[in-house]
């Protein structure tokens, strides 16, 4: 089959409709691996991973109009999804855009996909906040008074500054406990904890080589990834998230790296 797409990269060269067609186009497909296809990507090599969102689609191909020209497969929605047709698609858009953004190579910085994972948190807990951007190159003088690390993200919170991304991140599910992004029991939330710190340990250690290291370590850094995500492509398929059930810190965290 066809390789799983890089589609950060996809968006650059295709685009966001593109993109949008593609998380749109999955259908079932038992003659695949994931039993599933796609209309605009065929035998792609990846299962649908938004399927619980979406429900499960069928492809039906059009008989074309009377002049000869058809007008391409249609789907029919024949599982319905925890979604409904219209918050999917406002899903897809959403996730459309964010790709586009992560496809612009000035934002593939660690320290950009580390501001991104806890928005992603602060979005999914449907959180209000003030987001203040920054130049990374200018950075206001008040960021330092704040942040002896001078860095970012920092959360102000009343009287209470944070200032590492992981912290940030447990800190806003305690203290917004709805949805909960972490398990409840100590086994399950010490496992999620090992998965964190081995994706910022293994995936997140290549960002800066894709960055910043030149055309040779970018080009192993990326071979690297690649290999890895393809090799974990059974532990995506196995559950709806990532070990889980339900959405957690962990997807957040391999979400701007996708």
């Amino acid at each position: 089959g066809t390789e799983i797409p890089d589609l950060s990269v996809i968006s650059r060269a295709r685009g966001a409709d593109w993109i949008y067609s593609y998380l749109k186009g999955f259908y079932l497909d038992p003659s695949r691996p994931y039993g599933v296809n796609n209309t605009v990507f065929p035998d792609v090599g990846m299962p649908h991973v938004l399927w619980e969102l979406q429900g499960w689609q069928t492809k039906h191909e059009s008989h074309g109009s009377e002049d000869g020209h058809g007008e391409g497969p249609m789907l029919t929605l024949d599982q319905a999804g925890s979604q409904t047709p219209a918050e999917y698609d406002q899903t897809v858009r959403d996730i459309t855009n964010f790709l586009v953004y992560l496809g612009e190579p000035a934002q593939q910085s660690r320290k950009s996909i580390e501001c991104h994972r806890t928005r992603i948190v602060l979005r999914e807990k449907d959180i209000t906040v003030d987001i203040i951007d920054i130049d990374p190159e200018n950075k206001p003088e008040d960021l330092l008074d704040l942040n002896p690390y001078n860095s970012v993200p920092t959360l102000v919170d009343r009287d209470l500054v944070l200032y590492e991304p992981r912290i940030i991140m447990e800190y806003l599910d305690e203290r917004f406990p709805h949805p909960p992004l972490m398990p409840v029991d100590p086994v399950s939330r010490a496992r999620t904890r090992l998965a964190l710190y081995r994706v910022e340990r293994d995936w997140y250690g290549l960002l800066d080589d894709l960055q910043f290291g030149g055309e040779k370590k970018a080009a192993r850094a990326r071979k690297i990834l690649k290999e890895a995500l393809i090799g974990a492509s059974d532990v995506f398929a196995a559950k709806p998230f990532f070990l889980r059930d339900e959405f957690s810190l962990v997807d957040a965290t391999i979400a701007p790296i996708l």
